[in-house]
């Protein structure tokens, strides 16, 4: 995508420079997943436009962390980075995807979002570069789009950063963005250990409709001669990744018992019960790289390690006055049901309040079963709000009606009209359907719903979920922010 050079030099113009190289046409949609299975050799060519070696160097380099899957791959990344830095003292560099306010977000340096500043210096350094090596044959390759970009920011702030006591990143912990074969951040020849969570059908449209081909999507990431680290599977994909592992020589471990390494007593820093499986995967990634001992059983120290960490919009609750937000990014079946789970956990402890669904999710999922799961859960919504999110992914499919969703045949008039109904008023329909009526609202915006929450409720547990845009949009809208410095390596 073509993005000018003449760009202000401004303060956060990074940021809009950024955005401007998002796909937003169908057509630029189309077109980038056209060539997805280009990118590793693309990013590749980058790599070298910009000095950056992917290779093993000869010289001492960071060690390297890759970790995909569908639900938790965040959660165990933060959680790997939190014991790395808090039990062993190092110096740490994470990539991760999405962000919920600032793309800064992404990318972190001990735990905390680069600055305005050195993003800005990043940013300009990478377009600047890619800009001067541009030829007429060469002009695809020499602007990636939005999330290559990103990933190119982040590699070259880990090569370059230099932390106040002299030293440079220990550690890189790096989230794929989607599946994992074909991602951007699977550039590197050789990892260290690498990580496949819990898988579950996402984005089928592009990574295939079943576990299997999402498996082999996944296990894309395993490196000669590394270890990889996964919980209990199915049968099926359990076998690809067996199948993956042995085309690449990488020493597969599944965990099947978490609570062998992760001691049930600890508060992990990330609620949910489900999260005992991320820390598992993110204590033994962390002793494939330390030193320790893999067989080994449960450390306290782990677990102080693991009680500090922290990962916004996963199980995040945010008092706002008299109102609890209980904000979870669920957007599969299966991290739908953990979500539930937890809040049922939370609203046990304080029954009598009032709850409240606000939910979004993006159209290019199916919300029926998404719904359907809340419509189930134990806890009843005495009111359902509906609302987008103040940003959302580009898309190129087309928004469904509600007799779409619902698979029902309507006359002419009728479909017409749903035709017109915005994506939050097509929720709030299939919503009346699968519950059979019920307090219900569809708002223009974010604002609109949080004043109709103050103003009708004033009290009680807001749910969030559906996606991370909408977790993002209120956390943003609440004045949420990363609040003080991580701890220091060596504190």
């Amino acid at each position: 995508m073509d993005v000018s050079s003449t760009q202000p030099r401004l303060p956060g113009s990074s940021i809009v420079s950024l955005y401007a190289q998002i796909a937003k046409s169908k057509e630029d949609i189309n077109a980038s997943a056209s060539h997805r299975k280009g990118t590793v050799e693309e990013m590749r060519f980058y790599l070298r436009s910009l000095s950056l070696s992917y290779a093993r160097p000869l010289t001492p380099h960071p060690k390297i962390l890759h970790i995909t899957g569908t639900k938790g791959k965040g959660s165990t990344t933060c959680m790997a980075e939190s014991l790395i830095r808090l039990k062993h003292g190092q110096h740490t560099a994470m990539f991760t995807s999405p962000h919920l306010i600032s793309p800064r977000e992404r990318i972190q340096l001990n735990g905390l979002p680069i600055s305005e500043a050195e993003f800005d210096a990043a940013y300009w350094h990478v377009f600047d570069t890619l800009e001067s090596n541009r030829t007429p044959e060469q002009t695809l390759r020499t602007h990636p789009g939005y999330f290559r970009f990103l990933t190119l920011v982040a590699l070259h702030v880990f090569s370059t950063h230099v932390f106040p006591d002299g030293n440079k990143v220990d550690v890189i912990l790096l989230e794929v963005g989607m599946g994992g074969r074909y991602d951007p951040t699977n550039v590197f020849e050789y990892v260290d250990a690498c990580a496949v969570t819990k898988l579950d059908l996402d984005h089928t449209r592009i990574l295939g409709d079943t576990l299997e081909k999402i498996a082999w999507e996944k296990g894309g990431i395993m490196k000669p001669h590394s270890r990889c680290f996964s919980p209990h599977q199915e049968p099926k994909p359990t076998d690809t990744l067996k199948e993956c592992s042995t085309d690449t020589n990488t020493t597969l471990t599944f965990i099947d018992d978490p609570l062998s390494v992760v001691d049930p007593s600890w508060n992990l820093g990330l609620k949910g019960s489900f999260q005992r499986e991320n820390a598992a995967i993110a204590v033994m990634l962390t002793r494939s790289i330390t030193g320790g001992d893999v067989t080994a059983g449960v450390d306290p120290a782990e677990g102080a390690a693991l009680e500090e960490a922290r990962w916004p919009g996963r199980c995040q609750r945010v008092e706002v006055g008299d109102i609890s937000f209980l904000l979870d990014g669920a957007h599969t079946e299966k991290s739908m049901e953990v979500c539930l789970d937890w809040f049922c956990e939370e609203t046990d402890r304080e029954a009598g309040r009032p709850t409240v669904l606000l939910f979004n999710c993006s159209h290019e999922r199916s919300p029926i079963t998404l719904l359907e799961l809340i419509k189930s859960c134990r806890k009843t919504f005495e009111k359902v709000i509906f609302s987008p999110s103040d940003t959302e992914r580009p898309s190129a499919i087309t928004k469904p009606t509600a007799s779409e969703l619902l698979r029902r045949e309507v006359d002419e008039e009728t479909a017409a009209q749903e035709a017109k109904a915005n994506w939050q008023e097509t929720l709030a329909a299939v919503w009346t359907e699968i519950n059979g009526g019920g307090d219900v609202a569809s708002c223009v915006n974010l604002e609109e719903a949080i004043t109709m929450i103050k103003k009708e409720r004033g009290e009680g547990m807001v749910l969030c979920t559906g996606s991370l845009y909408i977790v993002g949009s209120v956390l943003n809208s609440v004045g949420w922010s990363w609040g003080e410095a991580a701890t220091a390596v060596g504190d």
